[in-house]
């Protein structure tokens, strides 16, 4: 150290001996640099890696480097202790003879010949998220590797415990399309309460939901199953403005503080009207036939568990075959910094412009309104169409278990009313089918899987019903049995019963105008 005015700095002497042609030592030259900023560089770089190294220690990775040889030059990480692993046996040997997955291996050795890779990778019972990064030298060429590996275990059970509450998969429903899409939020934020369910009525209804837990984390997800099972239960004996109203009084009771937003609606397949209620939910999107978009103009009422005694308005519209509804959860539309009004614009004009394929149709919207991939927030997306049909065929299969006969009346049903056959010859054909039906369920199969197909036909102004089976028909059970065919005959102009080695098939003619009659029993029909 050398003493200056103001101060001492440190300094570098560099003394050099000067010699002359004759005198052995004649001079001496004396060099002094300042280098107090260069030792503060060099003092700050080092407590710089010393700070690195205690975050990189404290974080839930392992991060290592490679050489061009693949020999471990540095190895450290939060994850290390929990892994069992020990940093002073690996550095100073090649990457490939340290142990390990298969995986490891194979992606680091591909990553020194250049290629960049992210891979997911299990070990030691955790899961690792991993990103190689190629070194390159001057001329380019592959120089080591930088390794990350996150632990993302944690996010993946998050993950799976959010999936498993939703609906493993959707319902099969003759002649309507379905489909839905589940998307968790941006990586590392947690478990949110988006969900949606579709459910088959009774009476032949589909009933279909929508809706946001407000808040994340396992207890919002918790809170979403339990509203989803809710949901269920009172929809199969409630309509839309009613089922919000009993779920809003049980909101607080499941998790007191907690609100979420909902939409509930039921698809009357026989009248083609969706009528729906919405607890501060956002607007329904239906999409006709040939690309009209358009967004259900309704006033949601507060969102579930905000105030007791909330009464939910019902709203209905039209929802003809050949139209899509699309519901969603806000995570689609809302983005920081941008108006709602607009986000909720421009899905309305991307869904103009969407694919027909109902699949399709959904991966559109949800790259439309975001680009970049996932959003910050969870996203739950539900689509429905009722699929168009020829007017004058029907072609239906149901499952042969007597609870299968309701698809049967309410599909058969659509189909007399859109050939706006006269009510009353639409019900005794509905009853002659059901019969026919039923004695297929019951008579033609045991207990193994099968079906029963109906093929309906327009034949100027009467309908054919074919019921057919493919099993083989055992003798009535019980002696007060036996009269389903009297029950058909009675209801349709003609009944026709044929069976051969594939089975059997009842074939039903009705006139579908009001002057059609029924024609009487004859001996020569066999059962």
């Amino acid at each position: 150290r050398l003493k200056r005015p103001g101060g001492h700095f440190l300094a570098e002497v560099v003394l050099t001996a000067l010699r002359g042609e004759r005198e052995p030592r004649s001079a001496f030259s004396v060099i002094v640099r300042d280098v107090s900023e260069r030792k503060e560089a060099v003092e700050a770089l080092e407590q710089s890696q010393e700070r690195l190294r205690t975050v990189v220690d404290g974080a839930p990775l392992v991060l290592w480097a490679l050489d061009r040889e693949g020999v471990v030059r540095l190895c450290q990480g939060g994850r290390l202790d929990v892994l069992g692993i020990d940093p002073d046996m690996l550095v100073g040997r090649r990457f490939d003879r340290v142990g390990g997955i298969a995986q490891f291996v194979s992606d680091n050795r591909r990553a020194l010949q250049g290629e960049a890779l992210t891979s997911t990778v299990e070990f030691a019972g955790r899961v690792f998220e991993t990103r190689l990064t190629p070194l390159r030298d001057d001329a380019d060429q592959p120089a080591g590797v930088i390794g990350v590996a996150t632990d993302v275990t944690a996010e993946q059970i998050a993950d799976r415990l959010q999936r498993s509450l939703l609906p493993s998969g959707l319902p099969e429903v003759p002649d309507m399309a379905l489909a839905a899409r589940y998307y968790p939020g941006a990586a590392g934020s947690d478990v949110g309460g988006d969900w949606y369910d579709v459910l088959p009525l009774p009476d032949g209804d589909i009933g279909i939901a929508v809706g946001d837990v407000m808040g994340r984390g396992v207890e919002a997800a918790a809170l979403m199953g339990q509203l989803r099972t809710a949901f269920v239960a009172t929809a199969l004996e409630y309509g839309p403005g009613e089922v919000l109203e009993r779920i809003n009084a049980l909101t607080p009771r499941l998790a007191a503080g907690k609100i979420a937003t909902a939409v509930y609606g039921v698809i009357d397949r026989f009248e083609e009207t969706f009528c729906f209620a919405s607890a501060g939910h956002l607007p329904p999107l239906v999409i006709s036939a040939d690309g009209e978009a358009t967004l259900l103009d309704v006033d949601p009422c507060l969102p579930l568990g905000a105030l007791p005694l909330t009464t939910y308005k019902e709203f209905l519209t039209p929802l003809r075959a050949g139209q899509t509804l699309v519901l969603y959860t806000d995570g689609l539309v809302e983005q920081p910094g941008e108006s709602l009004h607009a986000r909720l614009e421009q899905l309305r004009a991307g869904a103009s412009m969407a694919p027909t394929d109902i699949e399709a149709l959904l991966d559109f919207l949800v790259a439309h309104m975001n680009p970049e991939g996932g959003g910050r927030d969870d996203t739950a997306v539900l689509a429905v169409r009722e699929v168009e049909r020829p007017l004058n065929q029907l072609a239906l299969s149901i499952p042969a278990t007597p609870d299968a006969l309701v698809t049967m009346r309410v599909e058969v049903g659509r189909w007399l009313r859109r050939l706006r056959a006269d009510p009353r010859q639409a019900d005794r054909t509905i009853v002659a089918c059901g019969e026919a039906c039923a004695n297929a369920v019951e008579h033609a199969y045991g207990p193994n899987d099968a079906e029963v197909h109906i093929r309906g036909t327009l034949v100027g102004d009467e309908v054919e019903l074919a019921v057919k089976d493919a099993g083989r028909w055992r003798p009535p059970r019980g002696r007060d049995r036996g009269r389903g065919l009297q029950l058909m005959e009675a209801m349709v102009k003609l009944v026709e019963i044929t069976s051969d080695s594939t089975g059997t098939t009842v074939l039903l003619r009705q006139p579908i105008c009001a002057n059609g009659a029924a024609s009487q029993p004859t001996d020569d029909r066999r059962r």
